[in-house]
């Protein structure tokens, strides 16, 4: 069972106090990471940025197949700081909307690398609120950043 985390939102007639996505909110830098290009950044991106959600998936058809418990979870679970959440179960992102933006988009699409809010977490692009996973410290490194693409082109499976 999954749970929600309160976090801060902005735009979309929300308030700090309800439900957010599992995936974080603020500011962090660091190097590395996962991008997609021509992909556009900003606190409104989620709501004025639509249509770049359809640009394709992100997948090309030949990525390796990633387990999410044994290759996935343990970089989701890496985060330590203070301002990190728990890492959410598979059913917590898989098919869930994306509460921090307003325009329906999934946390995880299967088969939608792109169209998860998930990627735009790690690549810092099309961001709703807040800032990159994870937060206050580096990028993921680019090899974890295609595991995790890996596995939502993939079906985003449980194994």
């Amino acid at each position: 069972m999954a749970s929600a985390i309160a976090l801060s939102f902005f735009g979309c007639g929300k308030t700090a106090s309800e439900p957010s996505s599992p995936l974080g909110a603020g500011a962090g830098s660091g190097e590395g990471g996962f991008s997609f290009t021509g992909a556009t950044g900003g606190p409104d991106a989620g709501c004025d940025d639509a249509e770049a959600t359809d640009a394709g998936s992100g997948c090309t058809g030949d990525e390796p197949l990633v387990d999410y418990g044994s290759q996935v979870l343990p970089i989701l679970q890496a985060c330590t700081g203070e301002l990190c959440h728990g890492a959410p179960s598979r059913e917590g992102l898989v098919g869930q909307l994306a509460t921090e933006c307003c325009d329906g988009r999934l946390l995880v699409k299967p088969g939608d690398a792109r169209g998860s809010y998930l990627m735009d977490k790690i690549a810092n692009v099309r961001l709703c609120a807040g800032g990159p996973m994870p937060l206050g410290q580096p990028m993921l490194s680019m090899t974890d950043s295609e595991i995790v693409r890996a596995w939502i082109c993939g079906g985003a499976k449980s194994d």
